[in-house]
């Protein structure tokens, strides 16, 4: 693109006379397996969702025989209207996945070694201090 392109946005019902054509939405998957106790194998799977209905806000999805509603302008959502929208939405996942995983691995080790230091008798002379926040946990 060049610097002077103008990039028109849509009006909402522009995108829905666009999005109207669409026949199926998509979610990607990851599903590990294992072949045997040492060997495992990640698979990442596209799946295709029918839209059952359009609506100006959203469409209503077939999930497995069950009907699901998924805004056309959330951030988050189920599904997506591209393959390449689907790909950054699990990526997006996968990433908030890590965060929340790494920080269970935080308290889960703070919490051991505090179970750890009561074994050895000491748990009195260290004290673990706990001070919440809304949004982290500290400890002193």
């Amino acid at each position: 693109m060049t610097e002077n392109a103008v990039v028109k946005k849509l009006t909402p019902q522009q995108q829905f006379e666009k999005d109207i054509t669409e026949i199926y939405w998509y979610r990607y998957y990851d599903h590990f397996s294992w072949s045997s106790p040492s060997i495992y194998r990640l698979d990442i799977t596209l799946h295709k969702f029918e839209v059952v209905k359009h609506t100006p806000k959203g469409v209503q999805l077939d999930v497995y025989g069950q009907t699901r509603f998924v805004l056309r302008g959330a951030y988050k959502r189920f599904a997506c209207p591209t393959k390449d929208k689907a790909w950054e939405s699990f990526e997006a996942r996968k990433k908030r996945q890590v965060e929340i995983l790494t920080d269970q691995k935080y308290h889960a080790e703070q919490a051991l070694r505090a179970a750890l230091i009561r074994e050895e008798g000491t748990f009195e002379v260290c004290k673990l201090t706990q001070v919440m926040t809304r949004k982290d946990t500290t400890y002193a």
